[in-house]
C-alpha cells in the first residue's frame, strides 16, 4: 500500500443560496426567460444543477464545450442547444434556454466542489486502485433520492474483497453534483450500476479509471441497486434469452409455447440479429480462405467428430 497522501486542494465553496442569487441575476438580465405562468428558465436550470442532471461530454470538432443537460446536448461556448425551446438567441450569450442557463450556472457556481471528497477519492484510488477499478461503499437515504440532498461515502472494498467501513467521524457527506465533480477531478468514472448491500441504505459503487463509464445521472446514481441474488437471476435470464435466440426456429416449431415480455422479445430479436451478423462475417471470412486450407479444416473437423463418436 502506498502511504503517500493526495495533495490537498482548496476551493471556494458557494451554498445553494448563492446559486439562487445567480439565477435571479439572469432573470434581471434577460426578462424574457420568465414564464408567463410563474417561474423561469433560470429556476428550472437551477433544479437541473442541484439534482445533478448536467454533465460534460468534452468538446466538439470545433473545439467548443459540449454538455448534456436533462437529456439535451448544448454548448456554452458554441451558443447552441438541441432542445425545442423557441426562446430567442441573444447575440452575445446565445440561446437563452434552461439547458444553456444550467451550464452557465454550473460553471459560475462552485457549490459542486467538495475538496474533502476529492481528496478522499484521490487517496483511495492511489492506494487501492492499481487495477484500474475500485468499489466504494455509499450510505444513501431513500427519502432523499433525486432531491439534491446528501449521501455519505463510508468506506471501500479492499484488494482482498473485504468491506472496509470507516468510523462515523470519517464519513464524507456529499451531493450528486459534488460526486460528479470529484470523479471528473480524479479522472475516474462509474463502471456499473450500484449494487445493494444487506440492510437499508448501504450500496456498492464501482468506479473505473478513465471517463468512459456510465453517465452519473440521478437515475443511475440513485438506482435502487441489485443484491447478489438479483444479479444471479439476471445472469440466468440473459443465458436463457441467448439460448432462445440461438435456437429460435426450433423453439417456435416445438410443442411448448413460450411467452416473453416486450423487453425480452426485443432482446431476443437483437441477439438474433447479432448472431446473423456474425454468421455473415464468418461466411465472408470462410469464402476468402484458400481452397486447400478450407479442405484441411473440413477434414480436421470430420476427424474430430469421428473420434468423439468412436469414443
Amino acid at each position: 500500500m502506498n502511504t503517500q497522501h493526495a495533495q490537498h486542494r482548496t476551493y471556494r465553496t458557494l451554498p445553494v443560496n448563492d446559486l439562487a442569487e445567480l439565477a435571479a441575476k439572469y432573470e434581471d438580465k434577460w426578462p424574457e426567460i420568465l414564464y408567463a405562468r410563474g417561474g423561469s428558465r433560470a429556476q428550472k436550470a437551477m433544479s437541473f444543477v442541484v439534482e445533478g442532471r448536467i454533465w460534460s461530454e468534452g468538446r466538439d470538432y470545433n473545439g467548443n464545450d459540449v454538455w448534456v443537460v436533462n437529456g439535451n446536448r448544448c454548448s456554452k461556448e458554441g451558443k447552441w442547444c438541441e432542445c425545442q425551446d423557441r426562446i430567442r438567441t441573444d447575440p452575445t450569450y446565445g440561446k437563452l434556454c434552461a439547458h444553456r442557463l444550467a451550464v452557465a450556472l454550473k460553471t459560475n457556481w462552485l457549490g459542486d466542489k467538495n475538496p474533502t471528497l476529492v481528496d478522499a477519492l484521490a487517496k483511495l484510488v492511489f492506494d487501492h486502485g492499481d487495477a484500474g477499478e475500485l468499489t466504494l461503499i455509499v450510505d444513501r437515504c431513500y427519502d432523499r433520492h433525486g432531491d439534491g440532498e446528501r449521501f455519505a461515502l463510508t468506506g471501500f472494498v479492499d484488494e482482498r474483497n473485504r468491506q472496509v467501513k470507516w468510523p462515523a467521524d470519517r464519513r464524507i457527506e456529499a451531493s450528486l453534483p459534488q460526486m460528479q465533480n470529484a470523479l471528473t477531478a480524479i479522472g475516474w468514472s462509474l463502471a456499473d450500476l450500484p449494487a445493494k448491500l444487506p440492510g437499508w441504505t448501504d450500496y456498492l459503487y464501482t468506479i473505473q479509471l478513465g471517463e468512459n463509464g456510465l453517465a452519473l445521472t440521478p437515475e443511475i446514481f440513485f438506482h435502487k441497486g441489485r443484491t447478489p441474488q438479483m444479479e444471479e437471476r439476471e445472469r440466468s435470464r440473459r443465458m436463457v434469452l441467448a439460448d432462445i435466440a440461438a435456437n429460435l426456429e426450433t423453439i417456435l416449431r416445438g410443442p411448448i409455447p413460450i411467452t416473453l415480455s416486450p423487453w425480452e422479445t426485443k432482446r431476443v430479436y437483437e441477439l438474433r440479429q447479432e448472431l446473423e451478423r456474425q454468421e455473415t462475417v464468418a461466411g465472408e471470412v470462410w469464402s476468402r480462405l484458400p481452397s486447400s486450407l478450407r479442405a484441411a479444416i473440413v477434414e480436421h473437423y470430420a476427424e474430430e467428430n469421428m473420434g468423439v463418436t468412436a469414443k
